[in-house]
């Protein structure tokens, strides 16, 4: 091996880590090593701990059939809902909140 592309060779060691450069879940990246191929490696087995590189990782990520670009432009989505959602539950509580004030008080001012 040339020493001089095993000194540039960075490697992700841990699931967080991996998820982290990915920009996703844990939960997604292990997905992704079952069902489309992520290049993850186990040094130490199967129930080992996980390694990956960053070329690699980019070059899964390059290769286009994951979308992974899409995913995350979902998952943005997803937030922005998620978000919209909460405020509409909130400004639904306020209305149901004052208009039981306003039938309490019986119309009076």
């Amino acid at each position: 091996m040339d020493p001089k592309k095993s000194a540039r060779l960075e490697i992700l060691s841990g699931w967080k880590e991996i998820a982290n450069y990915l920009g996703m879940a844990i939960r997604t990246v292990q997905r992704h090593e079952g069902d489309r191929g992520l290049p993850i490696h186990r040094p130490g087995g199967h129930s080992g701990g996980v390694i990956a590189t960053k070329n690699e990782l980019d070059g899964w990520v390059a290769g286009g059939p994951t979308q992974v670009g899409l995913m995350r432009k979902v998952r943005a989505e997803h937030e922005a809902a998620r978000i919209g959602a909460k405020f509409l539950l909130v400004d639904s509580e306020f209305a149901l909140t004052f208009s039981g004030i306003a039938i309490a008080g019986g119309g009076q001012l």
